[in-house]
């Protein structure tokens, strides 16, 4: 499992390096100068994010959800990136929503990577999302959450999640 978990943790890095350089773009004063960049980047992005979704879906089809310990952390972190990061493939993401489900309550996975995934799927399929982990960027570049299906006790379904409060979650966002 050593050479597994090599292999998704460079996925992790390919696909976390991708984009927290478009958002580091996006951050500047002048992002039209960087646009060609910008969307060769996104274009990027996508290409990877097909390709890693195949492949973690044949891991998760073989072998089931890798749970911390067989693999480490960030590679468990890698299965999770690969499906969050597949939108081009709807299914898929909603056919690994209850697989990460359970292995989150098996304690194989963070709890709050089926949340993401949760809202995730909620939000296109209904507008709304449940633990405001989706987010959008207003004018000003300050991210803001994508339309909440119950803003009264988002905190506590957040807690319950393992997540941070709505508040800390957004502050960390805009630091990165």
């Amino acid at each position: 499992m050593k050479a597994l978990s090599d292999k998704l943790d460079t996925l992790f890095d390919d696909d976390q390096t991708v984009r927290l350089r478009i958002d580091s773009l996006l951050k500047t004063s002048d992002k039209a100068s960087h646009q060609t960049e910008i969307d060769s980047l996104a274009s990027l992005a996508m290409n990877r994010d097909a390709l890693q979704s195949v492949f973690v879906e044949e891991i998760i089809d073989s072998l089931g959800w890798l749970p911390i310990g067989v693999i480490n952390a960030k590679a468990n972190a890698a299965l999770f990136l690969a499906i969050q990061h597949a939108d081009e493939k709807p299914h898929l993401q909603e056919r690994m929503l209850p697989i990460l489900k359970a292995a989150a309550e098996e304690g194989k996975t963070r709890s709050t990577y089926y949340a993401m995934l949760a809202d995730r799927v909620q939000f296109r399929n209904s507008g709304q999302q449940k633990y405001g982990s989706q987010v959008f960027y207003d004018k000003d570049h300050n991210p803001m959450p994508k339309t909440l299906a119950d803003t009264k006790n988002l905190n506590r379904l957040r807690a319950s999640m393992g997540m941070v409060p709505m508040e800390a979650y957004l502050q960390a966002i805009k630091q990165r």
